[in-house]
Protein backbone atom coordinates (compact mmCIF):
# COMPACT_ATOMS: atom_id res chain seq x y z
CA UNK A 1 0.00 0.00 0.00
CA UNK A 2 0.96 3.51 -0.75
CA UNK A 3 -1.03 6.47 1.22
CA UNK A 4 -4.10 4.17 1.02
CA UNK A 5 -7.45 6.61 1.02
CA UNK A 6 -10.10 5.75 3.81
CA UNK A 7 -7.52 2.95 5.28
CA UNK A 8 -9.99 2.45 7.91
CA UNK A 9 -12.85 1.97 5.92
CA UNK A 10 -11.26 -0.62 3.96
CA UNK A 11 -10.23 -2.31 6.97
CA UNK A 12 -14.27 -1.96 8.28
CA UNK A 13 -16.23 -3.39 4.99
CA UNK A 14 -13.66 -6.57 4.85
CA UNK A 15 -14.36 -6.96 8.57
CA UNK A 16 -17.91 -6.54 7.98
CA UNK A 17 -17.54 -9.08 5.37
CA UNK A 18 -15.85 -11.77 7.64
CA UNK A 19 -12.01 -11.63 7.35
CA UNK A 20 -10.71 -11.90 10.09
CA UNK A 21 -6.90 -10.92 9.49
CA UNK A 22 -4.88 -8.57 7.19
CA UNK A 23 -1.30 -8.78 6.23
CA UNK A 24 -0.20 -4.92 4.82
CA UNK A 25 2.98 -3.97 3.42
CA UNK A 26 3.09 0.01 3.69
CA UNK A 27 5.58 1.96 1.78
CA UNK A 28 6.40 5.11 2.02
CA UNK A 29 3.40 6.30 4.58
CA UNK A 30 4.85 6.98 7.74
CA UNK A 31 1.47 8.95 8.64
CA UNK A 32 -0.88 5.51 8.67
CA UNK A 33 2.09 3.66 10.17
CA UNK A 34 0.97 3.78 14.05
CA UNK A 35 -2.41 3.41 13.01
CA UNK A 36 -2.27 0.07 11.51
CA UNK A 37 0.36 -1.17 14.05
CA UNK A 38 -2.27 -0.04 17.35
CA UNK A 39 -4.93 -2.71 15.29
CA UNK A 40 -5.00 -6.15 16.35
CA UNK A 41 -5.50 -8.19 13.33
CA UNK A 42 -3.10 -6.03 11.40
CA UNK A 43 0.06 -7.62 10.52
CA UNK A 44 2.66 -5.17 9.11
CA UNK A 45 6.04 -4.64 7.23
CA UNK A 46 6.70 -1.31 6.58
CA UNK A 47 8.83 -0.93 3.39
CA UNK A 48 10.35 1.74 0.69
CA UNK A 49 9.47 1.68 -2.56
CA UNK A 50 11.74 1.55 -5.38
CA UNK A 51 14.10 4.47 -7.02
CA UNK A 52 14.02 3.18 -10.52
CA UNK A 53 10.76 1.92 -12.65
CA UNK A 54 7.91 2.14 -10.67
CA UNK A 55 5.95 0.14 -12.80
CA UNK A 56 7.66 -3.12 -12.58
CA UNK A 57 9.45 -2.68 -9.46
CA UNK A 58 5.57 -2.45 -7.63
CA UNK A 59 4.62 -6.36 -8.95
CA UNK A 60 7.95 -7.94 -8.16
CA UNK A 61 7.62 -6.09 -4.36
CA UNK A 62 3.55 -7.65 -4.26
CA UNK A 63 5.03 -11.01 -5.89
CA UNK A 64 7.41 -11.58 -3.01
CA UNK A 65 4.96 -10.03 0.04
CA UNK A 66 2.43 -12.51 -1.17
CA UNK A 67 4.61 -15.29 -0.88
CA UNK A 68 6.12 -13.91 2.63
CA UNK A 69 2.10 -13.46 3.91
CA UNK A 70 1.89 -16.94 2.68
CA UNK A 71 4.79 -18.12 4.71
CA UNK A 72 2.61 -15.74 7.96
CA UNK A 73 -0.72 -17.75 7.45
CA UNK A 74 0.82 -21.03 8.28
CA UNK A 75 1.98 -19.29 11.28
CA UNK A 76 -1.05 -18.16 12.47
CA UNK A 77 -3.17 -21.42 11.17
CA UNK A 78 -5.48 -19.26 8.36
CA UNK A 79 -6.82 -21.74 6.10
CA UNK A 80 -6.80 -18.74 2.71
CA UNK A 81 -5.14 -15.90 1.38
CA UNK A 82 -6.76 -13.42 -0.78
CA UNK A 83 -4.30 -10.79 -2.33
CA UNK A 84 -6.01 -7.01 -3.58
CA UNK A 85 -4.99 -3.83 -3.01
CA UNK A 86 -6.43 -0.31 -1.51
CA UNK A 87 -8.22 0.30 -4.09
CA UNK A 88 -10.14 -2.56 -4.12
CA UNK A 89 -13.10 -3.99 -2.28
CA UNK A 90 -14.71 -7.68 -1.97
CA UNK A 91 -18.03 -8.22 -2.03
CA UNK A 92 -20.19 -11.04 -2.22
CA UNK A 93 -20.14 -14.71 -0.23
CA UNK A 94 -17.20 -15.71 2.11
CA UNK A 95 -18.93 -18.97 2.20
CA UNK A 96 -18.01 -19.80 -1.82
CA UNK A 97 -14.56 -20.11 -0.08
CA UNK A 98 -14.61 -22.18 2.55
CA UNK A 99 -16.85 -24.24 1.27
CA UNK A 100 -13.98 -25.03 -2.02
CA UNK A 101 -13.61 -28.86 -1.76
CA UNK A 102 -10.23 -30.20 -1.05
CA UNK A 103 -8.51 -30.69 -4.56
CA UNK A 104 -9.24 -27.21 -5.37
CA UNK A 105 -6.02 -24.81 -4.02
CA UNK A 106 -6.78 -21.57 -6.15
CA UNK A 107 -8.93 -19.52 -7.01
CA UNK A 108 -10.45 -16.13 -8.79
CA UNK A 109 -12.90 -13.40 -9.01
CA UNK A 110 -14.24 -11.06 -11.46
CA UNK A 111 -13.00 -7.49 -11.58
CA UNK A 112 -15.55 -4.47 -11.67
CA UNK A 113 -14.13 -1.33 -12.32
CA UNK A 114 -15.96 2.12 -10.75
CA UNK A 115 -17.28 4.67 -13.13
CA UNK A 116 -17.78 7.73 -11.06
CA UNK A 117 -20.81 10.59 -11.12
CA UNK A 118 -18.37 13.11 -11.04
CA UNK A 119 -14.61 13.70 -10.01
CA UNK A 120 -14.13 12.91 -6.60
CA UNK A 121 -12.14 14.74 -4.39
CA UNK A 122 -9.66 13.93 -1.29
CA UNK A 123 -12.67 14.85 1.32
CA UNK A 124 -14.90 11.95 -0.49
CA UNK A 125 -15.18 8.69 0.92
CA UNK A 126 -13.23 6.34 -1.88
CA UNK A 127 -15.08 3.41 -1.47
CA UNK A 128 -18.71 5.17 -4.14
CA UNK A 129 -19.38 4.89 -7.47
CA UNK A 130 -21.98 5.65 -9.97
CA UNK A 131 -22.29 1.95 -11.32
CA UNK A 132 -19.51 -0.43 -11.86
CA UNK A 133 -18.59 -2.66 -15.03
CA UNK A 134 -17.96 -5.65 -15.26
CA UNK A 135 -14.40 -6.07 -16.53
CA UNK A 136 -15.64 -9.59 -18.08
CA UNK A 137 -18.44 -8.35 -20.45
CA UNK A 138 -17.33 -4.60 -20.52
CA UNK A 139 -14.26 -2.17 -21.55
CA UNK A 140 -12.52 -1.21 -18.29
CA UNK A 141 -9.34 0.87 -18.23
CA UNK A 142 -7.31 -0.95 -16.33
CA UNK A 143 -6.97 -5.04 -16.15
CA UNK A 144 -9.84 -7.14 -16.67
CA UNK A 145 -8.46 -10.73 -15.37
CA UNK A 146 -9.74 -10.68 -11.83
CA UNK A 147 -7.59 -10.79 -8.59
CA UNK A 148 -6.93 -14.54 -7.21
CA UNK A 149 -6.66 -16.33 -3.85
CA UNK A 150 -4.92 -19.60 -2.72
CA UNK A 151 -5.27 -21.90 0.18
CA UNK A 152 -2.52 -22.03 2.55
CA UNK A 153 -0.39 -25.03 2.09
CA UNK A 154 2.75 -26.06 1.12
CA UNK A 155 1.70 -26.18 -2.79
CA UNK A 156 0.69 -23.06 -3.24
CA UNK A 157 2.50 -19.98 -4.22
CA UNK A 158 2.30 -16.55 -5.70
CA UNK A 159 1.71 -16.20 -9.28
CA UNK A 160 2.12 -12.20 -9.99
CA UNK A 161 -0.10 -9.50 -8.57
CA UNK A 162 -3.76 -11.63 -10.19
CA UNK A 163 -3.20 -14.89 -9.52
CA UNK A 164 -2.00 -17.67 -7.07
CA UNK A 165 -0.86 -21.28 -8.35
CA UNK A 166 -0.67 -24.58 -6.89
CA UNK A 167 -1.11 -28.37 -7.92
CA UNK A 168 -4.77 -28.69 -7.30
CA UNK A 169 -7.70 -27.28 -9.27
CA UNK A 170 -8.50 -23.47 -10.01
CA UNK A 171 -11.95 -22.07 -9.90
CA UNK A 172 -13.72 -19.09 -10.40
CA UNK A 173 -16.01 -17.75 -7.86
CA UNK A 174 -19.22 -17.17 -8.42
CA UNK A 175 -20.50 -14.95 -5.43
CA UNK A 176 -17.55 -13.08 -5.07
CA UNK A 177 -16.35 -10.23 -6.79
CA UNK A 178 -13.92 -7.68 -6.44
CA UNK A 179 -14.62 -3.52 -7.05
CA UNK A 180 -11.90 -1.65 -7.95
CA UNK A 181 -11.89 1.87 -7.17
CA UNK A 182 -8.85 3.29 -9.94
CA UNK A 183 -7.74 6.48 -8.74
CA UNK A 184 -11.02 7.44 -6.35
CA UNK A 185 -10.20 10.89 -6.38
CA UNK A 186 -7.92 13.14 -8.51
CA UNK A 187 -5.21 14.14 -6.22
CA UNK A 188 -4.76 9.99 -5.97
CA UNK A 189 -4.43 10.08 -9.43
CA UNK A 190 -2.34 12.47 -9.47
CA UNK A 191 0.24 11.28 -7.32
CA UNK A 192 -0.25 7.26 -8.85
CA UNK A 193 1.27 8.65 -12.24
CA UNK A 194 3.45 11.01 -10.77
CA UNK A 195 5.25 8.00 -9.22
CA UNK A 196 4.45 5.69 -12.26
CA UNK A 197 6.76 8.26 -14.43
CA UNK A 198 9.78 7.42 -12.90
CA UNK A 199 12.06 5.22 -15.27
CA UNK A 200 9.17 3.90 -16.99
CA UNK A 201 9.06 2.60 -20.89
CA UNK A 202 5.16 3.71 -21.91
CA UNK A 203 5.61 -0.14 -24.42
CA UNK A 204 6.12 -1.72 -20.94
CA UNK A 205 2.68 -0.62 -20.12
CA UNK A 206 -0.37 -2.88 -21.32
CA UNK A 207 -2.77 -0.42 -20.51
CA UNK A 208 -3.83 2.87 -22.90
CA UNK A 209 -5.38 5.08 -20.31
CA UNK A 210 -1.78 4.82 -18.25
CA UNK A 211 0.07 5.83 -20.93
CA UNK A 212 -2.02 8.49 -21.47
CA UNK A 213 -2.00 9.85 -18.12
CA UNK A 214 1.77 9.83 -17.83
CA UNK A 215 1.95 11.43 -21.46
CA UNK A 216 -0.12 13.98 -19.84
CA UNK A 217 1.70 14.68 -16.47
CA UNK A 218 4.81 14.87 -18.64
CA UNK A 219 2.73 17.57 -20.84
CA UNK A 220 2.49 19.64 -17.82
CA UNK A 221 5.93 19.62 -17.01
CA UNK A 222 6.65 21.31 -20.24
CA UNK A 223 3.94 23.78 -19.72
CA UNK A 224 6.01 25.27 -16.17
CA UNK A 225 8.38 26.72 -18.52
CA UNK A 226 6.16 29.30 -19.42
CA UNK A 227 3.75 30.05 -16.91
CA UNK A 228 5.11 31.51 -14.02
CA UNK A 229 2.18 32.17 -11.45
CA UNK A 230 2.09 28.94 -9.28
CA UNK A 231 -1.76 29.42 -8.34
CA UNK A 232 -2.49 29.67 -11.90
CA UNK A 233 -0.20 26.31 -12.73
CA UNK A 234 -2.90 24.71 -9.93
CA UNK A 235 -5.34 26.10 -11.34
CA UNK A 236 -4.79 24.98 -14.78
CA UNK A 237 -3.18 21.50 -13.72
CA UNK A 238 -6.31 19.67 -12.97
CA UNK A 239 -8.04 20.62 -16.35
CA UNK A 240 -5.15 19.38 -18.51
CA UNK A 241 -4.62 15.90 -16.42
CA UNK A 242 -8.83 15.81 -16.08
CA UNK A 243 -8.92 15.04 -20.37
CA UNK A 244 -7.56 11.52 -18.91
CA UNK A 245 -9.41 11.17 -15.70
CA UNK A 246 -12.92 12.50 -17.65
CA UNK A 247 -12.30 10.04 -20.61
CA UNK A 248 -12.75 7.37 -18.98
CA UNK A 249 -13.73 7.34 -15.54
CA UNK A 250 -16.98 10.18 -15.63
CA UNK A 251 -20.34 9.12 -16.67
CA UNK A 252 -23.63 10.27 -16.51
CA UNK A 253 -25.78 7.60 -18.00
CA UNK A 254 -25.50 3.84 -18.10
CA UNK A 255 -25.64 3.24 -22.27
CA UNK A 256 -22.32 3.36 -23.31
CA UNK A 257 -23.34 5.94 -25.96
CA UNK A 258 -24.17 8.25 -23.32
CA UNK A 259 -21.07 7.60 -21.62
CA UNK A 260 -19.62 8.45 -24.89
CA UNK A 261 -20.91 11.85 -25.27
CA UNK A 262 -20.92 12.65 -21.75
CA UNK A 263 -16.75 12.14 -21.36
CA UNK A 264 -16.61 13.62 -25.13
CA UNK A 265 -17.99 17.29 -24.17
CA UNK A 266 -16.24 17.22 -20.45
CA UNK A 267 -13.00 16.56 -22.35
CA UNK A 268 -13.84 19.12 -25.12
CA UNK A 269 -15.21 21.75 -22.46
CA UNK A 270 -12.07 21.03 -20.32
CA UNK A 271 -9.85 21.48 -23.33
CA UNK A 272 -11.73 24.95 -23.88
CA UNK A 273 -11.15 26.26 -20.23
CA UNK A 274 -7.35 24.94 -19.99
CA UNK A 275 -6.59 27.37 -23.14
CA UNK A 276 -8.39 30.21 -21.79
CA UNK A 277 -6.56 29.74 -18.88
CA UNK A 278 -3.17 29.35 -20.38
CA UNK A 279 -3.27 32.41 -22.39
CA UNK A 280 -4.66 34.44 -19.46
CA UNK A 281 -1.28 33.81 -18.07
CA UNK A 282 1.39 33.79 -20.72
CA UNK A 283 -0.50 35.90 -23.33
CA UNK A 284 -1.45 35.84 -27.04
CA UNK A 285 1.73 36.94 -28.00
CA UNK A 286 3.59 34.00 -25.84
CA UNK A 287 1.40 31.70 -27.55
CA UNK A 288 2.35 33.02 -30.83
CA UNK A 289 6.02 32.85 -30.34
CA UNK A 290 6.16 29.03 -29.30
CA UNK A 291 4.20 28.22 -31.94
Amino acid sequence: MYKPKSINVWLDMHRNLGISHFYIRLEDTPELVEYLEQQPDVTLQVGTSSASNQYTSIMDRQLKMANEALELCKQDGMDFLIQIDCDEILEGDLNEITDLPENVETFWMQNHEAVYEGIPSSQDICFKAKFYKNCEKENCVSYVNGKGGGRVCDTVVSNGCHRFKGNGREVKLKNLIVKHYESCDFEQYIKKYQRYQKGVKLNDIPFPYYRESILAKDNISLLTIFIKNTEQIKATLPQCLGHCFYKHRFAVQRSPLGELLTSSTKCLFGFIDFIHNLISVVGVNKIKKYK
